[in-house]
């Protein structure tokens, strides 16, 4: 689930939620589980896991999660406004904040809207000079910048001037 997205909550404030079933399918499984995806601890540390999947909690760090907390404390009043909303009233809006995304996507040089899909609109990124697509270690550098402070870096000033 996102928080963010049509929620409007901070970025990144999303989270997994496991059925039941399948919880204690993991815990059955715990002695020849694989272990977890390489970078899982870059998002996710084991405050983030229930207690009861202790085989994963015990793979990532134990340094609490204060980002994600504070963007859920961002998120969760704005989807308490929502929840109370009728399906059809949702959805509409749902839809129509998607297609207004997906129109500025279109707008913008070099972005190409993907698919939009319950509320979330995926997008591409072309290289600057229209000739194929960034790779997928080219995005998390792109991920990287947009989650940091860039103000002080050189060039920053004429780029949001020029509007590229």
């Amino acid at each position: 689930i996102t928080g963010s997205k049509f929620m409007q909550g901070a970025a990144f404030s999303g989270a997994v939620l496991v059925p039941a079933a399948l919880v204690t399918r993991l815990q059955a499984g715990a002695a020849v589980a694989v272990p977890l995806p390489s970078g899982f601890g870059d998002y996710f540390s084991r405050f983030d896991l229930p207690e009861t999947l202790a085989h994963w909690r015990h793979q990532l760090h134990a340094e609490a999660n204060l980002g994600l907390l504070l963007r859920w404390h961002t998120a969760l009043p704005l989807i308490e406004r929502v929840c109370p909303m009728a399906d059809e009233a949702r959805a509409t809006h749902t839809s129509h904040w998607a297609s207004s995304v997906a129109d500025l996507v279109r707008a913008t040089p070099n972005l190409e809207v993907l698919s939009t899909d319950c509320g979330i609109v995926s997008i591409s990124c072309k290289r600057a000079g229209g000739e194929g697509y960034y790779n997928a270690d080219e995005l998390k550098k792109v991920h990287k910048w947009m989650a940091s402070n860039m103000s002080g870096q050189e060039g920053v000033r004429a780029c949001a001037s020029s509007s590229t």
